[in-house]
């Protein structure tokens, strides 16, 4: 089964956004063959309770194959063969951005972005 993983937020200390919201979390699960664990957070907009109510499951990411979050991951935290699907502003050539980028590419850890 397909582990999703939705990550805490650890950039900024006053980052409360979150990828997915519980509703998001219970839709998925309903449509898809997928397993949601939630890294728990505590200054997050919803709280760990919401997403267990949803179905979710709070831990760590280990597991997970595919990690979403809204900011871009610290190098020290990128897994081997792990799937990111993040805001990143790679594209753009950033600086402060590419040694993420390369710890990425390093690791075999494929960069899903999304933009406007």
């Amino acid at each position: 089964m397909l582990k999703l993983g939705i990550r805490h937020e650890d950039k900024y200390d006053i980052e409360t956004r979150t990828p997915l919201i519980p509703a998001d979390v219970f839709n998925l699960m309903q449509e898809e063959e997928v397993e949601i664990i939630v890294e728990p957070s505590d200054k997050r907009v919803y709280s760990d309770d919401s997403f267990i109510k949803a179905g979710a499951k709070t831990g760590p990411l280990d597991a997970c194959q595919i990690i979403i979050g809204v900011k871009e991951v610290p190098v020290p935290k990128i897994e081997y063969g792990k799937i990111y699907l993040i805001f990143s502003h790679v594209i753009k050539g950033q600086k402060d951005n590419m040694p993420a980028l390369k710890k990425m590419m390093e690791k075999r850890s494929p960069l899903s972005t999304m933009r406007k």
